[in-house]
């Protein structure tokens, strides 16, 4: 992955539409949020469309609302500056696994995942990508959770060390996770139908259902930091992704 020139947006200020690059044919670009205030909060709220602010009461907690405000927002500003085109004229709707897609640019491809305080984004013009990012953190069911959605080899491989359990489960998490939202499967298509090859800290799909997995498709670690784990899927004619910028 080559890592460009990362662009910040301070506490109080709003996000600047003009730092967008060009998106090209082969790249992917990567955007990472955390909430930076106030000014950036109204920015996003203005960018949602009516039936979204309806939507953010459904939220019990303040930080939940913030977080649906922030990604949703972002999502439609981010969007309109490489369409060129007002936030309000996306037309943004979901297939019916709920993967969302852009029914006015057929050629645009983007996904979306929040964990914590923080929500990534990733766009292509090169076809279909996936992206999930997760929080590492304690889990009372880990120990359910990685017997029913890995495969014999991979639980093997996170519960070899104790110490870097957490860390190689939710990195095992985000590989299946990017594959699925990439895929538009979701549920349909259970974590532990998916088994991942694994050397020097590289991973590929080995196959989906038991069958090898033909297709090529690449596995790009952009973890912001320490705390998190975060993978995007996408095709291998993607052969240079942009480095994340926080806004």
């Amino acid at each position: 992955m080559s890592v460009e020139e990362v662009n910040t947006v301070r506490p109080g200020e709003t996000f600047p539409t003009q730092r967008i690059p060009v998106l090209n044919t082969g790249k992917i670009h990567l955007w990472g949020s955390i909430d930076n205030g106030r000014l950036l909060m109204e920015q996003c709220n203005k960018a949602l469309t009516d039936r979204e602010r309806n939507g953010i009461s459904h939220f019990k907690f303040q930080k939940d609302r913030n977080s649906f405000i922030l990604s949703n927002g972002l999502l439609r500003i981010l969007l309109s500056a490489y369409l060129n085109l007002l936030p309000e004229e996306l037309e943004i709707a979901r297939h019916r696994n709920g993967k969302p897609y852009l029914l006015n640019a057929g050629d645009f491809f983007f996904n979306i995942s929040n964990s914590g305080d923080c929500c990534i984004f990733a766009f292509s013009r090169n076809g279909e990508v996936g992206i999930d990012i997760e929080k590492i953190r304690p889990l009372k069911d880990m120990n359910e959770l990685i017997e029913r959605n890995f495969t014999p080899k991979e639980q093997d491989y996170i519960n070899k060390n104790s110490a870097e359990r957490a860390n190689r489960f939710f990195k095992f998490w985000t590989l299946k996770e990017s594959y699925l939202k990439a895929i538009g499967e979701g549920m349909r298509l259970t974590p532990d139908n998916l088994e991942f090859s694994f050397e020097n800290d590289e991973f590929r799909l080995q196959s989906v259902r038991g069958v090898d997995e033909s297709e090529e498709w690449v596995f790009t670690d952009c973890s912001p930091g320490n705390n998190y784990a975060c993978t995007l899927a996408h095709h291998g004619n993607s052969s240079v992704v942009s480095g994340i910028r926080f806004i």
